[in-house]
């Protein structure tokens, strides 16, 4: 008996492997049913009931707090978040949790939101991505940043390099906010004027992909030149002074000023091509364009490259 006994266990191995393969043979990705299948990747706009939706749900929390209580009053009164005092990072997640119970892990959701930001002084419209870890907890993930510039009180390592004419990039400032300027109206007149405002190098090679974005304002020119007098180009060999002994590809800017007013606007997400990613030297251009019969004035501020997660 004593024999028999020590049998079993390895009879009823045998009958699962035996049954494991039979289930994998007759009936393909058997296997493969217990494996997290409800992996979401997508973007949300937040509505006011889902606004609501998350005061709820912070008063549900186990330990609700002081802050907790002003962050509800806040988004009462306001309904949107503030950095300091309702931060979306703090509590998207539990709208998250709600949202997407069923959700496995790697899941993505990019929420877009708005948000005061205490330290800008103004209310912006963002995108914040968060990711589901092993242990079931969104967490927001934050893109890298590879290169900024404001222009806040000088042009930085940009360089300016005029083809024709006199007239040059330069650094203004208004209101304690800094930009680069450029214009070909002197002396009472347009100056037909070919200059580039060039970055410093980048390195790409480490990043996976890079997106650009500034803000920017045209104004005083004719606007039907708008989008050929003010572009944007990229190279992997330009080393320095004239930018012609290199090699330049345009970028799309996503968004243009109106050409008529003095109110910046952001450029939208311009993504570097493929052929720069894996590149040491990168560099973008500003390409500014006026002829002796019109001359607007380009404005470019807040400058900033990330690799978005």
């Amino acid at each position: 008996m004593k024999t028999i006994s020590r049998l079993f266990p390895v009879i009823g191995l045998a009958v699962m492997l035996v049954a494991c393969d039979y289930n994998e043979t007759n009936f393909p990705g058997f296997d493969d049913a217990a494996k997290p299948t409800n992996v979401i990747t997508r973007t949300d706009s937040l509505t006011t009931a889902d606004i609501n939706k998350i005061k709820d749900l912070i008063y549900l929390k186990e330990n609700v707090t002081a802050a907790d209580t002003a962050a509800v009053e806040y988004l009462a009164s306001e309904g949107y978040f503030h950095d300091v005092i309702a931060p979306a990072t703090v509590y998207i997640p539990l709208w998250l949790k709600y949202k997407y119970l069923y959700a496995d892990s790697t899941s993505s959701v990019r929420v877009k939101l708005r948000e005061y930001l205490a330290e800008e002084g103004e209310w912006q419209d963002l995108r914040y991505k968060f990711v589901l870890d092993s242990t079931l907890t969104w967490t927001r993930v934050y893109d890298v940043e590879i290169f900024a510039e404001s222009f806040n009180s000088s042009l930085g390592g940009f360089d300016q390099y005029s083809v024709s004419g006199t007239l040059n990039w330069i650094q203004k400032s208004y209101k304690g906010s800094g930009y680069a300027n450029m214009s070909g109206y002197a002396n009472s007149k347009s100056n037909a004027n070919e200059d580039w405002l060039i970055s410093p190098s980048i390195n790409l090679v480490e990043n996976s992909n890079a997106v650009l974005s500034f803000e920017h304002t045209i104004n005083k020119g004719d606007v039907a030149n708008l989008k050929t007098n003010h572009t944007l180009w990229i190279s992997t060999n330009y080393e320095s002074g004239d930018p012609y002994k290199a090699t330049w590809t345009q970028l799309p800017i996503t968004e243009y000023p109106t050409g008529t007013s003095w109110t910046f606007v952001e450029s939208g997400a311009i993504i570097f091509p493929d052929f720069v990613l894996g590149e040491s030297n990168v560099r973008f251009a500003f390409k500014y364009l006026c002829s002796d019969i019109e001359s607007a004035t380009w404005e470019i501020r807040k400058i900033v490259l990330l690799e978005k997660q």
